[in-house]
């Protein structure tokens, strides 16, 4: 089991991460 603590720390290290990507895919499609 993840304490809740970590787990926060997890996820909110990852989502940046996830948009950086999406918006280099959207830019290398876009243009």
């Amino acid at each position: 089991v993840i304490p809740t603590l970590d787990f926060l720390k997890i996820f909110f290290g990852f989502i940046p991460s996830v948009m950086k990507t999406a918006d280099f895919f959207v830019k290398s499609v876009l243009y």
